[in-house]
């Protein structure tokens, strides 16, 4: 890179009327996407802000590997007024034909990028295959690349693995060990001192620490935008039993994967914090207690032991032999139903407005229906007959006394 630098320094220097403004540079960085590359993103930038003039690019890949990220650039540059030249192809991009051959020589380029990703996957999907075991060592806990690039135990950072594991079968959660991590200065496996959940949780789970290698995991969907999704049986895996010397023993470890799907059939809280929640289960309906807080936040503040709320709706109450004596049912006061007036036809001074013939129905009126098809107002509710009324137990908290009259 150094003697690539030099060369265009001197190359630029050499021309009369030109002056060098910067060199930027991606070292490292796929041409695929201009996301992550930090110099051309800075290059553009100072060329739209008038800083340059005039961009010296070796050839078309080195320029960029995407099709759209290199023509929609380069009209961007041109609108500004700025003109790109290209050594390899010795062409211009204020030419007429300089377009429409920048356009050929960026679709060959995708390609030919395309063509390496495809070669590099096949690559690493053959060792899977083969049963080799390969692990981001910079950025994995517990272990380092060893002679024969198998994984070796890192003794310092396994006792950091150890711990975790007997916090967590210990009672504590996983937000719970994140922060006493985090309080007792420990590091992350990149060198982060803050610690997550989802940190805590990716150590638990993670298959290595017991001896064995779930290989291919995930998968890149694209090559161009390098997304990588997780692996749900669109490609193949390979399981590889007894690789390595394990950090925790294989009983253990399948011991925590069960605890940490016990939140899932309400056997465990992932968030608890008492010794005994998810512990002790009722006799009558089977559910788990936890930890529960009376009055939070005031100075009647008080923490039990309690079934879930979610549980309690459906949790059997059961009363005492007095409880059950003093719930008693009395029966609301009856009332006289209301006079009824009499009609056409009727004559008052008869019980009820009877009808004098018994036969006798007048013309204006329909005959009656029963009261089970009488129709409901919205609303309200229907009067009921005479000697029908409704009758509504009312729960009391003691027995009704009789009165006794004193003669």
């Amino acid at each position: 890179m150094r003697r690539r630098s030099t060369t265009y320094t001197r190359y630029i220097t050499d021309h009369a009327g030109w002056q060098l403004a910067g060199i930027y540079t991606d070292e490292g960085i796929t041409g695929t996407t201009t996301k992550h590359r930090a110099g051309f993103q800075s290059m553009v930038t100072d060329a739209l802000a008038g800083k340059i003039d005039l961009i010296v690019t070796k050839s078309v890949s080195r320029f960029a590997r995407n099709t759209v990220d290199s023509l929609t650039t380069m009209r961007q540059l041109k609108d500004a007024g700025i003109e790109v030249f290209f050594e390899k192809e010795n062409t211009w991009t204020f030419d007429a034909k300089g377009e429409l051959l920048i356009t050929i020589m960026s679709s060959l380029t995708q390609e030919e990028a395309r063509s390496i990703s495809e070669n590099v996957t096949w690559g690493h999907r053959k060792r899977f295959a083969d049963g080799k075991v390969t692990v981001p060592f910079s950025r994995f806990l517990g272990y380092e690349r060893g002679e024969d690039g198998n994984l070796v135990i890192n003794q310092e950072q396994a006792k950091l693995v150890r711990h975790i594991c007997t916090l967590y079968l210990d009672g504590g959660s996983l937000t719970g060990i994140a922060k006493q991590l985090q309080a007792e200065g420990h590091l992350t496996a990149s060198g982060n001192p803050n610690w997550s959940a989802h940190h805590v949780r990716s150590i638990l789970t993670n298959e290595k620490y017991k001896g064995d290698a779930l290989l291919q995991k995930s998968y890149i969907t694209d090559f161009l935008t390098k997304k990588q999704v997780k692996n749900q049986g669109e490609v193949p895996q390979y399981y590889v039993n007894r690789n390595h010397e394990p950090i925790i023993t294989p009983a253990v470890w399948d011991f925590v994967q069960a605890e940490l799907a016990a939140p899932a059939t309400g056997r465990r809280s992932s968030s608890r914090q008492r010794s005994f929640s998810g512990k002790i289960r009722c006799a009558q309906c089977g559910a788990w207690y936890g930890s529960k807080t009376w009055h939070s936040g005031t100075k009647y503040e008080k923490t039990h032991l309690a079934v879930q709320p979610q549980i309690r709706r459906h949790h059997p109450v059961q009363h005492s032999a007095r409880q059950r004596r003093t719930h008693h049912y009395r029966l609301p006061r009856r009332r006289p139903p209301p006079p009824r007036q009499p009609g056409p036809g009727r004559r008052a001074g008869r019980p009820g407005g009877a009808c004098r013939t018994r036969h006798h129905r007048p013309t204006d009126q329909r005959p009656r229906q029963p009261a089970s098809r009488l129709p409901l107002l919205q609303g309200t509710a229907r009067h009921p007959r005479p000697n029908q009324h409704r009758v509504h137990p009312i729960p009391m908290a003691h027995p009704r006394r009789p009165r006794h009259r004193h003669r």
